[in-house]
């Protein structure tokens, strides 16, 4: 029998998985602003929710599906490898992706459960979900040079 080393990333995310959501969802706010996106964030200790502008007056929410230790919500899950069995496990993000029509006065809303490596992917995977749904294209609403503008860089 094998002894795991004590204070592992692992070992520390168990005893405060506050802090480590905390931190993973700086991760994902890394990424957005790499692309020039700057999401807005709630301040829930245990569920956050990103929302992001998007063209045609339409706003998308992004969460955390899953839990991990004590019930707080973790942005990034432990898959299977593809590959090999015998390989360490991969890290992917399932979220819930909430896509509003802010035009319409009613709940005009689609929504609806995710897998992404990354931010980048997270917003790819769900604007096409969303265009085959409504046939509506929407891109997010970047910042370039501290200017607003629709696209991607």
């Amino acid at each position: 029998m094998s002894k795991l080393p004590k204070n592992t990333d692992l070992d520390l995310r168990r005893l405060f998985p506050d802090v480590a959501l905390q931190m993973d969802t700086q991760v994902i706010l890394h990424q957005a602003r790499e692309l020039g996106i700057h999401p807005h964030v709630n301040k829930s200790i245990k569920l956050p929710v990103l929302r992001v502008p998007l063209t045609l007056d339409h706003e998308i929410s992004i969460s955390p599906v899953d839990k991990g230790a004590m019930g707080v919500a973790e942005w990034f899950t432990f898959t299977r490898p593809s590959e090999c069995l015998k390989d360490h496990p991969e890290i992917i993000s399932r979220v819930h992706i909430n896509i509003k029509d802010r035009l319409f006065q009613e709940n005009n809303s689609e929504s609806f459960t995710i897998e992404a490596p990354n931010f980048e992917m997270m917003l790819r995977i769900s604007l096409t979900i969303y265009y085959s749904i409504t046939g509506k294209k929407l891109q997010p609403v970047v910042r370039i040079s501290g200017k607003k503008s629709g696209g991607k860089k």
